[in-house]
C-alpha cells in the first residue's frame, strides 16, 4: 500500500487530476474564492496529497483538488503537497478520497457565530473581519447578526438550528408593535420555519398589521392567502446550476431559493423594504 514519504513544495504546472479516482464532483467550485481569499490571507493550512502520475515528472492529486482550484485563482505557480511514494490505483485512490471528505466535518454555525463576533467586537466591522479571515463578507455579517437576538430566539439558532435571518425576521416583526414578547416570537419562529419563503413574507407582513392577533390564527390565514402567486421561469442551464448551489448552501428548496434572491434583488433597487 502506498504511503506518504514527504511533504513539499511542487510546481503547479506538474499536478493532474484525474476524475475517475476523485469521489467529489458536486459542487467542486463552490466558493473556491472565499477558500482562495482565506488562503491568500492565512495561507495553505492543510497540504494537498499527490502521488507519481503516468507522465514522468508529474502528480495526480488525491485529496484537495479545491485548494488546487484556489491557488490556481490566485495565481500561484507552487503548491505544498504530501506526496506518496508510489502511484496509487483508482480503488485505493478512492478510498483515500472518501474516507478524507468523510473525517471532514464542517464546524457548527453557532461556532461560526461565536468566532466572528469575537473578531467582530475586536476589529470592529464586519469587513475587517472578513479581511482577516477571508470569510465571505455576506457570511460574516450573517454570523453577526447573532448579537441582535434576544433570549429564547438565541437558543432556537444554536440549540434548533433556526436561520439566523428567519430569527430576526420574527424578532422584529413582533418588535413592530412596540412591545416584545419573547413567547410569541419564539412561536412565530418555529410556525416560519416550516414554511415557504413566500408565506414567511406574508405572515411577517400580517403580523406587524395586526399585532395583537394570536399568531396561530395569523399563520392560518396566511397560509390559506389568496394573492400569493406562483410565476414559472426559464432557467438556463448555467442559472439552473447557480440556483442549485445557492439552495445547497442555503439548506432550502429551489422555490425558497428563487423567493429569497428575488427579495434581496428587490431590495437592493429600493423596490421593497429591507426583510432583514
Amino acid at each position: 500500500m502506498a504511503k506518504i514519504v514527504e511533504t513539499r513544495a511542487i510546481n503547479m504546472a506538474d499536478c493532474l487530476i484525474n476524475g475517475l479516482k476523485q469521489v467529489r464532483h458536486g459542487n467542486v467550485g463552490h466558493d473556491i474564492l472565499e477558500l482562495a481569499a482565506s488562503i491568500d490571507k492565512q495561507g495553505l493550512l492543510q497540504p494537498i496529497c499527490v502521488c507519481p502520475a503516468k507522465k514522468e515528472g508529474a502528480f495526480e492529486i488525491l485529496i484537495g483538488q479545491r485548494r488546487f482550484a484556489a491557488h490556481q485563482e490566485l495565481g500561484r505557480e507552487q503548491i505544498m503537497a504530501s506526496i506518496f511514494d508510489e502511484e496509487v490505483e483508482e480503488a485505493e485512490a478512492k478510498a483515500i478520497s472518501l474516507t478524507e471528505n468523510m473525517c471532514r466535518v464542517d464546524m457548527p454555525a453557532k461556532d461560526y457565530i461565536d468566532v466572528c463576533t469575537w473578531l467582530y467586537n475586536r476589529y470592529g466591522s464586519a469587513k475587517a473581519v472578513a479581511e482577516a479571515t477571508g470569510l465571505a463578507y455576506d457570511k460574516v455579517r450573517q454570523f453577526v447578526k447573532f448579537d441582535r437576538l434576544k433570549d429564547g430566539l438565541k437558543q432556537l439558532v444554536q440549540e434548533d438550528g433556526v436561520d439566523i435571518k428567519l430569527a430576526l425576521r420574527a424578532q422584529d416583526a413582533i418588535e413592530a408593535s412596540g412591545d416584545y414578547d419573547k413567547e410569541k416570537a419564539i412561536a412565530l419562529a418555529n410556525e416560519m420555519n416550516a414554511m415557504s419563503g413566500a408565506q414567511r413574507n406574508k405572515v411577517t407582513q400580517m403580523v406587524e398589521d395586526d399585532p395583537y392577533k394570536p399568531i396561530e390564527d395569523i399563520v392560518e390565514d396566511a397560509k390559506k392567502a389568496d394573492d400569493i402567486h406562483q410565476l414559472n421561469i426559464a432557467l438556463l442551464p448555467k442559472q439552473r446550476a447557480a440556483l442549485e448551489a445557492y439552495k445547497d448552501t442555503e439548506k432550502t428548496n429551489l422555490a425558497d431559493a428563487a423567493v429569497t434572491l428575488i427579495t434581496e434583488g428587490l431590495t437592493i433597487k429600493g423596490f421593497v423594504d429591507d426583510l432583514d
